[in-house]
Order: C-alpha cells, then sequence, then structure tokens
C-alpha cells in the first residue's frame, strides 16, 4: 500500500554477550522472517554491546564504520530492510551511547549521540553528545 511504513521492532535476549552473540541473533531473526516486507527494522538502545554492562563498554566500543557496522550493513542489502540499532561508539578516547540507521542499500542515513545522561551507568561510563552532530 502506497505511503505505509512497515516497521518491525525487535527485543533481543539480555542474556546475549557481546557484539557476535547479537549479530548472530538479529541475523537469525532476520532469516526467520525471510521475505516479510519491512522498511524499518529498529533495535533496542546499545544492541551492539547490551545495556548495563559495566567495565566492557571500551571493549565492544566502535567507530560508526566500524566491524558491526558494516555486518549490520550487509544484513540490511540482504533483506532490503533499514535497521536503527543502538551502540557504543568510539572517537578516538571518548565513547558515546549512539544510535545509527543503515539505509536498506547498507549506506548510513542517520546518526545520533546521546545528549542527555542518567548519573548512574550511562553517565559513568559515556560522553554525552552535541545539538551539531
Amino acid at each position: 500500500m502506497p505511503g505505509t511504513l512497515n516497521v518491525a521492532i525487535f527485543q533481543s535476549p539480555a542474556s546475549l554477550i557481546g557484539p557476535q552473540q547479537r549479530l548472530a541473533w538479529l541475523q537469525q531473526t532476520m532469516n526467520a522472517n525471510f521475505g516479510k516486507e519491512w522498511d524499518l527494522i529498529v533495535l533496542p538502545e546499545l544492541f551492539q554491546s547490551g545495556y548495563h554492562i559495566g567495565d566492557k563498554i571500551p571493549k565492544f566500543a566502535e567507530s560508526s564504520e566500524g566491524v558491526f557496522a558494516n555486518a549490520v550493513s550487509e544484513l540490511a542489502q540482504k533483506h532490503g530492510t533499514a535497521i536503527l540499532y543502538g551502540y557504543c561508539e568510539r572517537q578516538g578516547k571518548t565513547l558515546f551511547n549512539s544510535a545509527q540507521c543503515i539505509s536498506k542499500h547498507g549506506q548510513i542515513i542517520g546518526h545520533h549521540r546521546k545528549l542527555l545522561l542518567p548519573p548512574s551507568f550511562e553517565g559513568q561510563h559515556f560522553t554525552p553528545g552535541t545539538n551539531c552532530e
């Protein structure tokens, strides 16, 4: 139907440890739903690493064009759908709680660094973004 946006929202198991397990889960979930005509798949905040993982954050952090982004790009192209996901972004020594959207053609079409961080877990590990990113 023209003018319709088909969005799927996925919630991953909290027990998945690290980017590789999370990518494997995403690939399996997408393959199990192959042929569904989704325009966009939305994944949780910090999907790439897991949310409350403490000191493991630096281990899993990577650039916006890192290994995880490349794998998501391949999945987006294979399934013909855009994918929005949260991840631990590293820029030099600075870490951000970021979200990124990959188009169905595998290109980065949106990126955002969280502006307001709660004082506990997030505030201890991440730097707030700015409005001009």
